[in-house]
């Protein structure tokens, strides 16, 4: 700048790195939104028979809804370069610093990407 004042841009890795997109959503919206998706995640594993997958996943989705719920002013919601709330929400919170951002993913979601290092 001509002024001499400095911009300083911060930015969450993961969010940009992956295109990720805030999105603005509601408790109510958020329950109805993870009800469906949860839904589809159990649909899915047993269709793919994994048992042992879809056994984990039951054993803790209750507890990890409740913890989001409970705590749902303390997340911001990302969706990916779609916006799609289909393809899954990045769940992001800080820890007591304020000042680290933490993620939580449905992994059976997750799609992994594959970039040549040329």
């Amino acid at each position: 700048h001509e002024d001499g004042s400095v911009t300083v841009r911060t930015a969450i890795d993961v969010v940009e790195k992956h295109g990720l997109r805030l999105v603005d959503i509601s408790r109510t919206q958020f329950l109805e939104y993870l009800s469906d998706y949860v839904q589809k995640l159990r649909v899915y594993l047993r269709s793919s028979k994994k048992v042992d997958r879809l056994e984990d996943f039951e054993a803790n989705i209750q507890g990890f809804c409740r913890r989001v719920i409970c705590n749902f002013g303390d997340f911001t919601f990302y969706a990916g370069r779609s916006n799609e709330l289909d393809e899954g929400l990045a769940m992001c919170f800080y820890k007591e610093d304020q000042i680290t951002p933490y993620f939580y993913f449905f992994i059976d979601s997750l799609r992994s990407e594959h970039r040549s290092t040329r």
